[in-house]
């Protein structure tokens, strides 16, 4: 079984939808938690290290974990 990977067309409606439905999630000043939330829960299933501060994100997509280093 091969693994297909979308073509720019498909990629760029992917993209598309997600950014709509980021942008339908209300974040205004200083009330962001649902919207950090919905990144969070995405970027937990796809890179080994996030660390969530407060309703900011870091997202390691390399492993590092920031732990060490400087």
């Amino acid at each position: 079984m091969s693994l297909s990977h979308p073509g720019p067309a498909e990629l760029a409606e992917s993209l598309g939808e997600r950014a709509e439905a980021l942008c339908a999630i209300p974040s205004p000043t200083g009330a962001e938690a649902e919207l950090c939330g919905e990144l969070e829960t995405w970027a937990r299933a796809l890179f080994p290290a996030v660390q969530r501060v407060k309703n900011s994100l870091i997202v390691w997509i390399d492993g590092g974990g920031g732990q060490g280093e400087g």
